[in-house]
């Protein structure tokens, strides 16, 4: 812990083990190890500049939240990820992945929760349309992150939206089109369109050395 006080931010490189996350078998929770959630929290009582970057094929809780000055959502990125991070947490690169799932506060938010995890082996898919973000939208329920969220580096100003139409049948073509500003100052050189800053990280961008 003394190396964590006395340096300018600690990055915890955090996520889900094999042992919590399989295409083999169903998760029991959305927790990642508790001796992760320990640390996070020990070194945030030392430094106040946590960065957590997260490994994980999907959603998890994150009732350690306010413990981080930042968050960025990795996922499962392959061989390239080390350097990816690295252009991200530096700014040589703008994080504009967004979140292809909806992050719920706890498992109990998910839709399939009630009818989860069956009896025996049979487990009955009750959702219906209610699938995902329809499910939050409909019950009114605030998740964690929703579908489709990520910051940037940069805000961003929309603006002289165009269709191509008013009305149209199923078999016909719509043409969209925007124009795109970038607000500030912050140039956008590159994106990783598959990484997602989801918390504050904004307020902590370092420059290489």
């Amino acid at each position: 812990m003394a190396a964590a006080k006395g340096a300018d931010a600690v990055i915890l490189f955090t996520g889900l083990p094999a042992s919590y996350e399989s295409e083999s078998y169903d998760r029991t929770h959305l927790r990642i190890p508790d001796n992760q959630v320990a640390l996070i929290r020990a070194v945030s009582e030392v430094q106040p500049n946590v960065v957590v970057v997260l490994s994980n094929g999907s959603a998890v809780e994150m009732p350690w939240l306010d413990h981080a000055k930042a968050v960025l959502e990795a996922y499962l990125a392959g061989q390239a990820f080390g350097g990816a991070v690295a252009d991200l947490l530096f700014g040589d690169a703008n994080p504009s992945g967004k979140l292809t799932e909806t992050f719920p506060m706890s498992m109990r938010q998910n839709p399939s929760h009630p009818n989860f995890p069956g009896e025996g082996d049979r487990v009955e898919y009750k959702e219906g349309l209610l699938v995902g973000y329809r499910y939050y939208d409909t019950k009114d329920i605030v998740p964690l992150f929703p579908f489709g969220y990520g910051l940037s580096y940069t805000t961003f100003d929309y603006s002289n939206l165009i269709l191509s139409k008013s009305e149209m049948r199923d078999d016909e073509i719509l043409q969209v089109s925007v124009e795109v500003t970038n607000t500030e100052n912050a140039p956008v050189r590159k994106s990783s369109n598959y990484m997602s800053v989801i918390h504050k990280a904004r307020s902590y961008v370092r420059t290489r050395s």
